[in-house]
């Protein structure tokens, strides 16, 4: 068995002739502006042709369309039941889907593919592959529980696994806000990956960053991939650990392991700036938000497009979250604590930080008074509303005028919560607001689930 690094979490997995690849991410940028790190370059026109690939979930950093557009229509497709990338496939002409679910085997050429559940609630799986004689867990991005560990140490040796291993500090696009280090979610990693009993892990699925906010990366990425294998030898000395990067090969041959660095013909390490992913919350501040207006949108436009959103598609979809049962998540406790919120457009050309009390800039507000049992908006905002959503008024019209096709991005929108405490009064007991962190719940969910909700997204789905 023969295993390529292509980056971040994309891997080619060899056996006689069948190529398996997992999460085939081949072009930076492939998020908005998410670029491999350490950078690495693809020579497309010499990658092996796929007999089968495994898409692990659907974010961008893990099924990239313009790398889909690559792979040869005719390779076995595994992809999570449920997930929307079955329609995406279906739509890109591959023929052969096999939509399969957590605890679940499947033969694929020389492979065993046992399929690894996550305890999160995105659509996601990890995926052991098997030759029989080796073993090698990709854990992906999936949140591992100790059952599914000893599910899987029941039926494998496991030479080598891919692990989970940076406790992001991102609780969702809008929020950054945790500043301390969270360590009772990586000793979580480090004891999932202890418990896991491999001859080798290779820390994994972390190989990106931000290719134009680098405060971005000292506040999102907290572990390196050298402390994480460091804590690791502590915890289990006779684990080997690899620092493996794209380009590298890792090769069973019957009984003997080889690490080949640089081996691979098709991909190549370009630098390695991991030492941008540092965590040093205290030296780093989100980038203000910025945002003018031009002349091309008058007052009165903004204010009359913005309201036809809100009351035309906001509302209808809050109404329906408002008695849906089965509503859960952070979205389920902000309804049910009652937390109103209010949508701040500012105008003029502006800065603004995490802090800025938004009293003293010139925007355009609407409150949400009532969610429950009904949701009104009023124009107007209150100073003290628990939840904020702040966005560039010229970023919202540019997409909605269809100017910008890319709707409002990571430095055009954000999202504060009201961390004063509520003084008390006559009106019974209320709920306080909840910070990211604990609106994100459970708290082992590391890696992508996230608080990621937003008015915006709900209009533009």
């Amino acid at each position: 068995m023969r295993i390529t690094i292509i980056g971040h979490a994309s891997l080619l997995v060899e056996l006689n002739g069948f190529n398996l690849y997992i999460d085939p991410v081949f072009f930076d940028p492939f998020e908005t502006n998410h670029i491999s790190c350490p950078k690495r370059k693809v020579d497309k026109e010499r990658l092996p042709r796929a007999d089968a690939v495994f898409f692990s979930h659907d974010h961008a950093d893990h099924a990239d369309f313009k790398s889909i557009g690559e792979l040869n229509r005719d390779a076995q497709v595994f992809v999570p039941k449920g997930s929307p990338l079955n329609t995406t496939l279906l739509e890109r002409g591959f023929s052969s889907l096999n939509p399969v679910s957590g605890t679940e085997v499947r033969q694929v050429g020389p492979f065993e593919l046992y399929f690894t559940p996550s305890e999160d609630e995105d659509i996601e799986l990890g995926v052991v592959v098997t030759s029989g004689r080796h073993s090698v867990w990709c854990q992906v991005d999936t949140v591992v529980e100790e059952k599914t560990v000893l599910d899987i140490l029941r039926r494998y040796e496991l030479g080598l696994v891919f692990a989970t291993y940076n406790p992001l500090i991102l609780h969702g696009r809008n929020w950054h806000q945790e500043r301390v280090f969270p360590r009772h979610r990586y000793e979580y990693l480090l004891e999932m990956a202890v418990m896991c009993q491999a001859h080798r892990v290779v820390p994994y699925s972390s190989g990106q960053r931000c290719a134009d906010i680098p405060e971005f990366n000292r506040m999102e990425y907290p572990v390196l991939r050298e402390q994480f294998l460091e804590d690791l030898k502590l915890l289990a000395p006779k684990t080997e650990g690899i620092r493996a990067n794209p380009g590298d090969i890792l090769q069973f041959d019957d009984s003997e392991f080889r690490w080949l660095v640089g081996a691979s013909p098709f991909v190549k390490m370009l630098s390695d700036k991991s030492t941008e992913l540092v965590f040093s919350p205290p030296s780093s501040s989100w980038p203000p938000l910025r945002t003018r207006r031009t002349p091309r949108y008058s007052l009165d436009q903004i204010e009359k497009t913005i309201t036809s959103l809100i009351e035309n598609w906001l509302e209808p979809i809050l109404q329906t979250y408002a008695s849906d049962l089965l509503l859960e998540g952070p979205l389920r406790r902000l309804r049910d604590r009652r937390h109103n919120f209010e949508i701040v457009c500012l105008l003029e050309e502006e800065s603004l930080d995490m802090e800025s009390d938004l009293s003293r800039y010139d925007a355009l507000r609407w409150h949400l008074v009532t969610w429950v049992p009904k949701p009104i908006f009023v124009k107007g905002g209150r100073v003290d509303a628990d939840y904020s959503f702040v966005l560039s008024a010229r970023a919202l019209m540019d997409y909605v005028m269809q100017i910008d096709h890319q709707r409002p991005s990571i430095p055009q929108i954000r999202c504060r919560y009201r961390r004063e405490e509520r003084s008390g009064d006559s009106g019974g007991i209320s709920l306080e607001p909840l910070p990211p962190p604990e609106l994100f719940r459970p708290r082992r969910h590391f890696v992508d689930a996230c608080f990621a909700w937003d008015p915006l997204q709900e209009i533009f789905a």
